[in-house]
């Protein structure tokens, strides 16, 4: 989403990636609703879904004096029907929004009947770039068949 940015370059600790395969949807009226907004018309498709966070520095998104960090949190999801598009969303948390952090990543997976989930936490990782997040992302799912 942000690669050819100047954001790419921005120094940020990655803190964790849930990533789910091959997830069927929980038909469930309210889920339902939900769905829509992923703007997928195919409900019977298997879907896999990503959901990167990772820190920075509070002052790249907002000029509030009482957060030293805003979290991203970047969600992709795709379905296994190619005619359908891939929905990508960001969306940035204060800490003084942290509460609302965790409600937005663990809609996503609520969405869907029981599935493989996996869960990296890189909070012990160095800092580095966020392009560099991202190509983390991408060895852990080479080196474990997920890609």
């Amino acid at each position: 989403m942000f690669k050819e940015s100047s954001f790419a370059n921005e120094i940020c600790q990655p803190m964790a990636v849930y990533y789910g395969d091959r997830a069927s949807l929980n038909l469930n009226s309210e889920n339902i609703d939900n769905f829509k907004n992923l703007k997928f018309k195919d409900s019977h498709s298997f879907f896999c879904y990503e959901i990167k966070i990772c820190k920075f520095a509070a002052t790249l998104f907002s000029d509030d004096k009482d957060s030293q960090f805003a979290y991203l949190v970047q969600v992709c999801v795709e379905s296994d029907n190619f005619f359908e598009n891939t929905f990508v969303d960001a969306n940035v948390f204060l800490e003084k929004d942290f509460k609302d952090l965790v409600e937005y990543s663990i809609i996503l997976p609520s969405l869907f009947n029981r599935h493989h989930q996996y869960v990296i936490d890189m909070e012990s990782d160095t800092v580095c770039s966020f392009r560099a997040f991202g190509e983390k992302i991408i060895l852990w799912k080479k080196s474990n068949g997920l890609s």
